[in-house]
This record gives structure tokens, C-alpha cells and sequence, in this order.
């Protein structure tokens, strides 16, 4: 039966219909990228506010314990490092994870701690143990690293940590970071930053990465890696 000149003035042609579909899919072309950019920023706020927190942690731990800093928690490996009371973090899968001083401090426990240590923009799944360590630790499943210098749970006699006070321009220090490729609780002042959040230009290699770390006077600042 022929369609009306009603039903063919309310009909949709084959051309309007891909003219329609033309005009949503440039407008989900320009609406994805600003949502993804502000989707980035969230998670680059949240991992900041993260470090910042992980900072204050520290720092009352250091109020409390004359000024030394925790140790940087290594992995036990059954030759040099060992498992310290004084371990910023308890991060070890045959460790009560709870125990951990920076938990008591910042008065969290369980999966709130847990979501503390973990940048938005990391993902887990894939974390596997360090070769070499003793068995029952597990893999590293947090986002952030202490500076190694702060101090190091090695078998005594050869144990050393420091004070706050010994630290020269700790504006220029970085204290808690996330690292590249962590596999324990400690980053190293030669090893690379993150890049969960790549919004600056190294200006000596030219590299874009970001992270976010705090630097031991209190600031978070988001850093370019300039090795």
C-alpha cells in the first residue's frame, strides 16, 4: 500500500539517516578526547592527593620516632635484606598488612590503605615477584616507591636510616614517588619515573612522561624524568 503524504513527509530518508549518523559520529570524534583528557586529569588529582597523604604518613611517623624516617622496605631475599617492624610499608603477602606504620598513622587499614597505594592509572593483573626473592612475598601491587636513601632494612650490623634534619635541600629531594616498573616498596634515585600521567617534556632527553612525587619539605609536585 502507498505511504501517505503524511507518512512520507515524517519519514526518514537513506540520506538524512547517514547525514544523522555522519553528524553523531564527528560529534563522539570531538566529545572523546576532551573526555579522556578530563578522565586523565582526575586520575592524576586523585594519585597526587594520594602521595600527599602518603607524605603527611611519613612525616608523623617521623614526629613520633625522633625524627628518623621508616625504612624503604625491600623485598627479603635471605642474603642482604631483611623484613624490618620499621618498614614504611608492609606490602609483603606474608606480612600482616596492617602492621604497616604508615597505615597506623594515617588511622587506615585493609582496602582503604590499599586504595591509598594504588594510582588510578596503574594496573595489577600482571605484577609478577621479583626473581630471586624468598618465597611467600608476592608481587609488589601498589603504585609508589620511598627514596632509598632514607634508609634500608639490611641484616644487622650493616642496617642505616637517617633523619630528617640530615637531609641538605630537601626542596630538591624527592621522598615518595611512583615508579616505572616497581617491584618493591623503594625507588631508587637512578632509576626511572613513571609515565602513568605524560603531560610534560623532559628538556634534556625530550622524553614525555609525568609523575607525581613528594619532595621532602611537604610539596607534590608533577615531575618530567631529566636523566
Amino acid at each position: 500500500m502507498p505511504m501517505d503524504k503524511r507518512e512520507r513527509a515524517t519519514a526518514f530518508t537513506l540520506v538524512e539517516l547517514l547525514v544523522v549518523i555522519g553528524i553523531i559520529a564527528i560529534l563522539i570524534g570531538i566529545l572523546l578526547p576532551t573526555l579522556r583528557k578530563a578522565h586523565m586529569a582526575a586520575q592524576r588529582a586523585q594519585c597526587q592527593s594520594n602521595v600527599r597523604q602518603l607524605f603527611i604518613g611519613v612525616s608523623l611517623y617521623c614526629d613520633n620516632n625522633h625524627d628518623w624516617y621508616p625504612t624503604v622496605a625491600f623485598w627479603a631475599n635471605g642474603a642482604g635484606y631483611v623484613q624490618y617492624p620499621d618498614d614504611w610499608l608492609h606490602w609483603a603477602a606474608n606480612r600482616n598488612f596492617d602492621d604497616s606504620p604508615i597505615g597506623k598513622y594515617l588511622n587506615l587499614r585493609g582496602a582503604q590503605l590499599k586504595s591509598l597505594l594504588r594510582c588510578p592509572a596503574d594496573a595489577f593483573e600482571a605484577r609478577r615477584a621479583a626473581p630471586g626473592i624468598s618465597s611467600g612475598q608476592g608481587p609488589y601491587i601498589y603504585s609508589y616507591g620511598m627514596n632509598v636513601g632514607v634508609g634500608v632494612n639490611v641484616k644487622p650490623p650493616a642496617s642505616w636510616r637517617t633523619k630528617r634534619v640530615q637531609w641538605r635541600h630537601p626542596a630538591e629531594k624527592i621522598l615518595i614517588t611512583e615508579c616505572l616498573s616497581p617491584s618493591c616498596a623503594v625507588w631508587e634515585w637512578n632509576a626511572a619515573l613513571a609515565r602513568s600521567h605524560g603531560q610534560s617534556r623532559s628538556r634534556k632527553t625530550g622524553v614525555v612522561t609525568g609523575v607525581n612525587a613528594s619532595i621532602h619539605r611537604g610539596s607534590i609536585a608533577h615531575l618530567a624524568q631529566t636523566g
